[in-house]
């Protein structure tokens, strides 16, 4: 009914709602008023990384999957520039590596597939992963 999008951004309110409720009731009336800030990063990329050309049996082909996986991390992390803010480059890093361990298991359980036959449940359609930020 709702978009995914919608959904993370609706949990994301309701999170930070709470958060901020908690703080207010906290915080003893006499404390300094201090400007509370809260961010929430719900605008999540996606890239569809395809493998159905690889030959995922081989190594050669694993290895070609985690270099486009990679450069998929990069990609939609932002990790191309070093030239900004530290925040702005620690969240980014933080973002390809959060986004490349998900990807990496999704690397292993095709790999899985592929190698033993099974048939183990999947968080992507056959022959592509999904890389996010994160």
């Amino acid at each position: 009914m709702y978009s995914p999008k919608f959904r993370a951004a609706f949990a994301a309110t309701l999170a930070t709602a709470g958060v901020l409720t908690g703080v207010a009731l906290a915080t003893p009336s006499h404390a300094a008023e201090a400007p509370i800030v809260s961010t929430a990063n719900v605008d999540y990329r996606t890239i569809r990384v395809s493998y159905a050309d690889l030959d995922l049996a081989e190594a050669n082909g694993v290895d070609r999957l985690n270099r486009r996986v990679r450069w998929a991390a990069r990609s939609v992390c932002d990790k191309f520039s070093n030239f900004r803010p530290l925040g702005e480059l620690q969240a980014s890093n933080q973002c390809f590596k959060t986004s490349l361990e998900r990807a990496g298991r999704d690397v292993e359980l095709a790999v899985a597939q592929v190698r033993g036959g099974s048939q183990l449940a999947a968080r992507e359609p056959a022959g592509s992963i999904g890389v996010t930020s994160r």
